[in-house]
């Protein structure tokens, strides 16, 4: 009977000790420790059930740092984002009459924060659109934006924003028949393309496109990041539109004052040289019929008479 209680007192005590050790190793963070219990009782039952925890822990573990990442990336882009926009707000209250510090900033801030390849911004003249500012890595590509005046029509994700006055944003050109994009684009390996129009009152004013090199889709966020530069290139124009006309009307009303004031100047000597000459003809005049009457004093009196009647 001793040997029996010592052999179920070992069978129970050494699967507790386990479980105590690898309850330890868990509890201070060894999540991928797991119970090994195999005695067929509520001891390996009890084991099972701390495996299932660790598991339901690991696990919960991973997304919450996955979440704590993603979360982490959405607020740094979000404040480049900002940073961003308030820049090109900046570059625009110092450039009041030129805008292409600012279309320089804004290709510029597109290309890096939509991990885009190439990008560029065009000025629609109500017929053609031309690049005034892009950023590229290939030199052919470059000339390509300068060289080119492209008009709206549906061949490139360009050219459709412009006539269709809307974003377009197309995953993978190569693979999609509706758009036949240059030679130099398929040089250049030039795969997912957004393209969103800068638009005033609805009449375009221009478009503005990012390139990748990759079929990867920009998200949501860089497509309404795009659309606020887009807004801002707009902002900048008429901003240096108002400030020439500012400028021009100031000018013409300087010339106004100044040349009124030469004409009031004339114009009151004139004044006074007429009233002076009424001044002086009047007292002629009255000098005159001074002149012309006389008085001959009699005994009583003095009485004035003309020199044509003679006294009687």
């Amino acid at each position: 009977s001793v040997v029996a209680s010592l052999f179920l007192a070992r069978r129970m005590v050494t699967p507790i000790q386990a479980l105590q050790a690898g309850a330890a190793r868990i509890g201070a963070g060894d999540l991928a420790h797991r119970l090994e219990i195999r005695t067929g009782d509520e001891l390996e039952a009890l084991a099972e059930q701390f495996n299932s925890m660790t598991a339901q822990l690991r696990e919960s573990y991973a997304t919450l740092e996955q979440k704590v990442e993603d979360r982490t990336r959405e607020l740094t882009e979000s404040l480049e984002q900002q940073t961003a926009t308030s820049e090109i707000l900046r570059v625009i209250s110092s450039s009041p009459t030129d805008v292409q510090p600012v279309f320089d900033a804004i290709v510029q801030s597109a290309a890096r924060l939509c991990e885009a390849e190439f990008a560029a911004l065009f000025l629609f003249d109500g017929e053609t659109l031309g690049a005034a500012a892009h950023h590229t890595r290939s030199v052919e590509f470059a000339e390509h934006l300068v060289r080119g005046r492209i008009r709206p029509s549906r061949e490139t994700t360009t050219r459709l924003a412009a006539l269709e006055r809307r974003v377009v944003h197309v995953h993978d050109l190569t693979g999609d028949p509706a758009f036949s994009p240059p030679d130099v684009h398929r040089r250049e390996n030039v795969r997912t393309a957004l393209s969103v129009p800068m638009l005033r009152e609805q009449t375009l004013v221009g478009v503005i496109t990012t390139w990748r090199s990759e079929v990867r889709p920009f998200t949501d966020k860089q497509v309404e990041l795009v659309k606020t530069f887009a807004d801002q290139a707009v902002i900048a124009i008429e901003n240096v539109r108002l400030f020439t006309e500012l400028e021009a009307r100031t000018r013409d009303l300087g010339r106004s004052v100044e040349e009124p004031s030469w004409r009031r100047a004339r114009g009151t000597s004139a004044g006074r040289s007429r009233s002076c000459g009424r001044w002086v003809r009047s007292a002629r005049r009255s000098a005159r019929r001074s002149t012309s009457r006389r008085c001959w004093p009699r005994s009583s009196r003095a009485r004035c008479s003309s020199p044509g009647r003679a006294a009687g």
